[in-house]
Order: structure tokens, then C-alpha cells, then sequence
């Protein structure tokens, strides 16, 4: 293994009056032996190529090292020298000097500091008195690796002083909590020598790169996954990322291994170049220690993944590609039906926007004076950098708002802490251009769902809109009851509920501000869409973040009347909604049918909503059937077959259509067992109609 040396070191053996000459033995000791020309680099360029030579002529039984053989003489005083130039002078001096400050701010600070067991500082010595000699910082608290975006290991031990007061010395890190001592899986990560190394971060990226399948099959994940995933080209800039993926493995800016873990799980759905079992016979389990047969290659990624995200978490490095990491991750527990993983994943993804400062944008910030800085992420070095974190805010807000508009839990973050520009459209994002404030829209602008300017408008844009629909939709239903009992005045009804209502209210909540307002917005929205984005389907080409944001509005509608439905009762608006947004639905699946497009290329959140609209349609069956109108079943369970066919199809590739298709087809069994004779009597109510998709509905009119 090469001895790292520090890096004013390196600068000395690059500079001296011979440029191009190396003094004696500075060369490596290969290229010594093998009386070669060397750059003295660590490792040199002649040990590179000569590794690279041997790794691509080796047999397929030799073993060898991951890294080039290159070692060097070990400098055991890196004091002045005669030939070191005045600039190095300089920074030995500086860095003298630094290091006595540290030496008295530690001193001041040992009375204050209980013991604790040793800790390994960046340079390899153990920490005395159980903490650490803290790194320089400047005025606002943050060490110079994190300002720089370092990934070496020094910023491990400075992430503490981000939260240090402006106006005080920066506080020594305590390794409570950390657990590097007596963690032996967490030791193989800590490598020794000086900070920013290049060679000690080549052994943490191999060492966390061990589990990667092998450099082809890598790369063709990576291309399916670009492929394939309908959001991977907006969550990563598709031509940074991929150069970055062609340096090699030891270099700095390679992926991370948590990045690429999760990468390679999801795209693997896509591809038969990677074996999925058959999901025939599988069990739906929500518990994952309850699931039964051998781990598969997907699952294994996952799980990689998962502890890399961890690991960088713990680390405090990497954190926006372990926020990449995690949303991948999240998707791909959300196509794999982990309920209960894509829960906490999601939670954890959009909760960690807030530390990382995402959520917000200047100039809207808390006006309470915080002796803490607002982000634990420096700036962004660029216009790119700056849209890749907004985008994977975006990704995390839409992860919870639609895997979660499937069940009764709060949302991890209130729409009302959310203070965020709207993304770029993806022709820009792919540019990289810097557009500014005030040619674009905020996420809490009051007019956001209705206004569309053209220049800040496309399909991916208007699916965040849906989204925000979503969330007033939730909200509404999930704190209804609490803000009725608080007295709160949106929500307070003002008509008695029908008999026939459903629910055991006593008032109707749909004659209340709140309900009628955001019924408004779900019925407003679908037709405030620009002309040329109202179709998702062009020819044979299907947008697929269009057709999502198409399908929202009638799936919010469906969430917000189905508890207050009387299917049975006549003019019933509430049922009128329901019966139409479920075949605006079905029009959608007749639409992508007329092309050769492949539904598991779909959004994940359409498989939840074709179960939705099936389930819809079984519930007008049966309340057809009870009518005595067998014009009606008849029309609805083919209505039904259509969206069961569709979600099969889906479901081939995709675990978690599977589930829903599976679940619909045992309540349109059930269904269809029941009413496959019409009982020959006079009908409950004569009065019951069943709308067709072609009658217009007067919302004004009739009973609710």
C-alpha cells in the first residue's frame, strides 16, 4: 500500500528548480526496480497503466489487488527544506499555526468535556482525553472541507462545527453517537492518513464499491435505469452522471456505492439481463421478516444500498447523492410493495430536506435569530448543482404525497413549511441554464394551480401541481373531525346530512368552506391545463409525467366524495363524481391502449389508481345489481374487465400492480359471483340513475 504523505508534500515533489526532474529516490520504488520514468504522483502514472494492463489481460482465476502496487520512500520530517519555494514556506507556517490554535482552544475546553472512549482523528493518532482537536472554521461556523464540498475524511469530524455559534469558538466534537470505536463494521471505513488524501479516499470509495456487479453489468443498469424510470433524467442530469460513472473507481467524483446500489435494485425490473422471479403464488406480506424464499438480486441491491445510506448519513459525506440514494431507494420499495420500508423511507427522504435546507429558498427564512446555520449543505457550486437539490426535494414531496394518499397517516411535512421555487422545465434543467427568481413561480404562490406561464410550464411541473391537489385532498379528510370539534369556521357545515349519507354525521361536511373550496380546485384544475399539454398522448408517444398528472384530479375527486357517496340515491353528486372521474380514468386506459407503449414503463402511482377506479366501479355493480338494472352490470363489469386487463398487464413486471391486481380480481370475483343473476322483483329504488361518460353533470344542481 502507498504511505500517504501530506499534501504540501506532494506539492514539494512538483515543484523545485528542475521541473520534470525528480530528486533521488523520489521515485516509487517500481518503477526503481524496473528503471522506468516516474511522476512521483501516488499512485504514479507508470503503475496505473501498468495495473490497468495486467486487470485487462488477467485470467479468470487470477486475483488481483483493486488498486496499483505503488509505495514510496516514508518522510518522516516534513520540515523546511533548502529547495522549498517561499509560497510552501508559507503554508507549513499557516498550518503550524492553526495547529497551535487548536492545541489552545482544546485546552480551554478540556474542563468542559467529559471523557469518553478514544477516537481516531483524520491523521491516524487517537484523540486524547475521549475528543477531537476541532478543524479551523470561518465566521459563520463552517470548517473549510465543508465549504469546499470535501469528501475526504476530515469532514467527518468537521461537520460539528457547522453548528457552532457565529460568535463563539467552535465546540470540540463529542463521538457520542457515533460508535466508531467499538464498531468494527464501521472501522473497515475509516482509513488513516492526511485529510483529503487521494489515496485514502480511493480505499473508502473501493471498499464501499465491493458489492457492485461487475463494471458491464453496472453500466447497463445504469442505461436501463435512465431508460426506463420515468423521473431518472430529472433526479440526476443524465450527462454529468454518466461521465462521472466512466473515471475510474478510485477517482473522487465517482458515484457513490449507496447511489449506484439503488440504481442497479430498480432498474432491474426493466431488464432480462438481470433474473426476476415469478411473482405467481407470492404472498402480500407487510412485514418483511414474514416474506419467505431466497433473497434475489434486486432485494440484495436494496439492502446494499440501504447500509450505504446509512454509512454516509453517519459520516455526515455525500448528503445530497445519499438523499439521491434514498428517493431511488424509496422507489423502489414503493414498486416492490414494502409497504412498510417505502413508508419510513419516504418520511426520512422528505424530512431530510429540511436539515439539508431544500425545503426552502431565500430570501423566506424563520425571522428568529438562530445561532445554528440553516443548512448543513454549502452552497451550490453552480446553476446545475442548485436544480439537482430542488428537484430531489420535489421527488421526496411527491413520494409522500402519493404513496401516502393510500392511507390515513399524516404527512411528514406541512405544504404551509414549504417555501420553494417550482422546478425548471427539463429542456433547461438538461442545459443547465440559470433562470431567476422572478421569471419563475413558488410553490406557495395562492394562484399556482390555475396560472401556467408558458415559459415555466411543462408536464413534469403540472404533476407537482396535481401533487400539491393531493395534499389538500388528504389534509382536508385527515383533519376534518379536529378542526370541526376546534370550532375552526372552514370547517363548521351548515347543512344537516341526508339520511342516505353513509357516514354517521350528523352534519354534512360537504356544505362547510373548506370542502367546497378545495372541490372547486379539484374540478377547476384538470381544465386550467395549457392547450398543448392536455393530452399525454401524441401519436404513439405517451408523456408519461403528463399522463400522471392527468389521472391526479380524478383520483383526488374519488378520495374527496367517495366517504360521502349515496350510490343509491337519486341525484346524489357525490356518487355522480365518483362514477365520472372513475371512466375519465378508463378513458385514459383506452387511450395508452392505442399504443404500443409498455404500462410497466408507467408512473407507480397509475397501478393505485386503476385499483381505485376498479374498486369504484365493483362498488356501482353491486349497487346496479340491487337497482334490478342489468343494462347497468352488464355495462360496468365490462367497464371493470377493462381496468383488471390493464392492470394485469402492468402487473407482469411490476410487483406492486401485481398486488393490486390480485386484490381486484378477488372483489371483482366476489362481485361478479353475486350478481351474475338479476333477481327478478320490483327494484329498491326506482328512482336510481347510473350517469353514463358522455352526460354532463350540473354541479349546481340537484341534492348533495
Amino acid at each position: 500500500m502507498p504511505k500517504s504523505s501530506s499534501p504540501s508534500g506532494s506539492r514539494d515533489s512538483a515543484t523545485g528548480p528542475a521541473q520534470g526532474t525528480l530528486k533521488r529516490n523520489q521515485a516509487c520504488h517500481q518503477c526503481r526496480k524496473r528503471k522506468l520514468k516516474c511522476d512521483a504522483k501516488r499512485p504514479c502514472s507508470t503503475c496505473v497503466r501498468s495495473h490497468n494492463h495486467a486487470v485487462a489481460h488477467a485470467g479468470p482465476d487470477v486475483v488481483l489487488p483493486p488498486f496499483p502496487d505503488c509505495t514510496f520512500d516514508e518522510v518522516k520530517d516534513p520540515g523546511f527544506s533548502s529547495n522549498d519555494t517561499p509560497k510552501s514556506k508559507y503554508e507549513k507556517l499557516e498550518n503550524r499555526i492553526n495547529e497551535l490554535e487548536s492545541l489552545l482552544r482544546q485546552k480551554d475546553g478540556e474542563s468542559a468535556i467529559s471523557s469518553s472512549p478514544p477516537l481516531r482523528t483524520p491523521s491516524g493518532k487517537p484523540m486524547s482525553d475521549g475528543h477531537d482537536i476541532p478543524l479551523p472554521t470561518d465566521e459563520f461556523g463552517l470548517s473549510a472541507d465543508m465549504i469546499s464540498g470535501s469528501l475526504g475524511a476530515a469532514s467527518l469530524f468537521s461537520e460539528n462545527a457547522m453548528f457552532a455559534s457565529s460568535t463563539e469558538a467552535p465546540l470540540p466534537l463529542h463521538p457520542i453517537g457515533l460508535g466508531l470505536s467499538d464498531t468494527p463494521s464501521m472501522a473497515a471505513y475509516i482509513t488513516t492518513g492526511s485529510p483529503g488524501s487521494d489515496t485514502n479516499n480511493s480505499q473508502l470509495i473501493w471498499k464501499q464499491s465491493a458489492n457492485l456487479p461487475n463494471p458491464d453489468l453496472l453500466k447497463h443498469l445504469v442505461d436501463v435505469f435512465f431508460a426506463s424510470h420515468p423521473h431518472a433524467n430529472r433526479l440526476l442530469h443524465r450527462p454529468t452522471f454518466l461521465f462521472t460513472l466512466s473515471l475510474p473507481q478510485t477517482h473522487p467524483k465517482y458515484p457513490r456505492a449507496a447511489l449506484l446500489h439503488a440504481i442497479c435494485a430498480v432498474a432491474s425490473a426493466y431488464t432480462p439481463a438481470v433474473s426476476n422471479p415469478s411473482l405467481q403464488g407470492t404472498r402480500d406480506e407487510i412485514f418483511s421478516s414474514k416474506r419467505r424464499g431466497p433473497s434475489t438480486f434486486a432485494e440484495d441491491q436494496a439492502k446494499f444500498a440501504a447500509e450505504q445510506i446509512d454509512l454516509l448519513t453517519n459520516l455526515g459525506e455525500s448528503l445530497l447523492e445519499s438523499l439521491q440514494a434514498l428517493i431511488v431507494l424509496s422507489w423502489f420499495y414503493w414498486m416492490h410493495a414494502r409497504w412498510v420500508e417505502v413508508f419510513i423511507a419516504t418520511g426520512r427522504a422528505l424530512r431530510s430536506c429540511v436539515p439539508l435546507g431544500i425545503s426552502i429558498c431565500p430570501p423566506f427564512h424563520s425571522i428568529q435569530h438562530l445561532s445554528r446555520f440553516p443548512s448543513i449543505l454549502p452552497l451550490a457550486n453552480s446553476a446545475l448543482e442548485d436544480e439537482l437539490r430542488r428537484n430531489a426535494f420535489y421527488f421526496c414531496y411527491l413520494l409522500d404525497r402519493q404513496q401516502g394518499f393510500a392511507n390515513g397517516w399524516a404527512m411528514a411535512l406541512d405544504d404551509m413549511d414549504i417555501a420553494q421555487l417550482l422546478p425548471l422545465r427539463g429542456d433547461q434543467f438538461e442545459q443547465g441554464m440559470l433562470v431567476l427568481e422572478q421569471d419563475r413561480q413558488w410553490f406557495h404562490d395562492p394562484h399556482i394551480l390555475f396560472a401556467h406561464p408558458d415559459g415555466q410550464t411543462d408536464s413534469f411541473i403540472l404533476m407537482v401541481k396535481a401533487s400539491i391537489i393531493l395534499s389538500k385532498v388528504k389534509n382536508f379528510n385527515l383533519r376534518y373531525k379536529a378542526r370541526y370539534f376546534a370550532k375552526d369556521l372552514d370547517y363548521t357545515p351548515t347543512v344537516k346530512a341526508p339520511t342516505q349519507l353513509p357516514s354517521e354525521e350528523t352534519m354534512d361536511p360537504r356544505s362547510c368552506p373548506a370542502f367546497i373550496e378545495i372541490d372547486d380546485l379539484v374540478s377547476r384544475f384538470r381544465a386550467s391545463f395549457p392547450s398543448d399539454l392536455r393530452h399525454p398522448i401524441n401519436g404513439n408517444l405517451v408523456d408519461v409525467n403528463l399522463f400522471t398528472a392527468c389521472t391526479i384530479p380524478h383520483m383526488a375527486m374519488i378520495v374527496l366524495h367517495e366517504p360521502h357517496a349515496a350510490l343509491q340515491a337519486a341525484g346524489c353528486i357525490s356518487a355522480t363524481n365518483l362514477l365520472i372521474a372513475a371512466r375519465q380514468i378508463l378513458t385514459l386506459i383506452y387511450s395508452i391502449w392505442s399504443t404500443s407503449f409498455d404500462l410497466a414503463l408507467l408512473d407507480v402511482f397509475i397501478s393505485f389508481s386503476w385499483y381505485t377506479c376498479g374498486r369504484i366501479f365493483a362498488k356501482f355493480i353491486q349497487a346496479a345489481y340491487e337497482a334490478n338494472r342489468p343494462d347497468q352490470v352488464e355495462t360496468l363489469k365490462t367497464e371493470l374487465q377493462s381496468v383488471l386487463f390493464a392492470l394485469g398487464k402492468m402487473g407482469e413486471r411490476i410487483p406492486i400492480a401485481y398486488r393490486y391486481y390480485t386484490m381486484l380480481s378477488a372483489v371483482a370475483s366476489q362481485v361478479i359471483r353475486e350478481t351474475s343473476q338479476i333477481i327478478p322483483e320490483e327494484p329498491i329504488l326506482n328512482d336510481v340513475l347510473f350517469y353514463s361518460s358522455t352526460v354532463p353533470i350540473q354541479h349546481n344542481g340537484g341534492t348533495r
